[in-house]
């Protein structure tokens, strides 16, 4: 069998202006709806973070299912390596660390927030977001939502997307309103489009975990390490 991978480059520099910032957290389970009441503890703590445009706070996540277990349909229980993670400019790092110690009341469930650390962004040709949400977006089909994407992703970054994957549909549910979102997956970026999407984000709500890409595996980087 003959078998080649990609040549990597082995000097790759990764911008640290705006990086995700993993706390440990000590909380054995949360509501699956959590995001709101997390977003305003956090927020409670943090007021800059809401008027901060590079800013975002990550909703907390597990896997579905796994070895035969199912996720209950309204509490999740974490485990020692979830984190708690909030993306911040460089300059806010040290505000953001603020937030150790403190105990945030999840609707009911404690959640302690330990010590933290910073994480680059990876510049991964391939990028996700669970949630994207602007104004009348639960109006548009599947292709009109895909080529107004298309359309703001070059009117605010120049970005010609050349491939898109429009996910699941999702409803964020808060105490008197609700969003509905929509995910989607990004492929066949450069890496400094890559690095630009995830420094800004796109869409609104930020503090709510919508508009915020991560970095996901392609086919191409399955192989690839990904540290924590």
């Amino acid at each position: 069998m003959f078998w080649q991978e990609d040549t990597v480059a082995k000097t790759v520099t990764i911008p640290d202006k705006v990086q995700d910032l993993l706390f440990k957290i000590s909380c054995p389970c949360i509501p699956i709806h959590h995001i709101d009441t997390l977003s305003k503890a956090v927020i409670q703590e943090l007021p800059w973070i809401i008027e901060e445009p590079q800013a975002g706070i990550h909703e907390i996540y597990i896997a579905e299912s796994g070895n035969g277990w199912n996720r209950p349909n309204d509490i999740m229980h974490l485990s020692k390596r979830t984190h708690l993670i909030i993306r911040v400019p460089k300059d806010r790092l040290k505000d953001a660390q603020q937030l150790t110690g403190k105990i945030l009341d999840i609707d009911g469930y404690p959640l302690q927030v330990g010590q933290s650390k910073p994480r680059l962004l990876q510049n991964l040709s391939t990028i996700f977001c669970h949630h994207i949400y602007f104004d009348n977006i639960e109006n548009l089909s599947e292709e009109q939502f895909l080529t107004k994407m298309a359309q703001d992703l070059k009117q605010q970054f120049n970005i010609t997307v050349k491939k898109m994957l429009c996910g699941k549909n999702t409803t964020l549910q808060f105490q008197q309103t609700s969003l509905f979102t929509r995910s989607i997956m990004l492929a066949d970026l450069t890496p400094d489009e890559s690095i630009l999407l995830q420094e800004n984000g796109i869409g609104d709500y930020k503090y709510l975990g919508c508009g915020l890409f991560i970095p996901h595996k392609g086919i191409k980087a399955v192989n690839a390490e990904q540290n924590d």
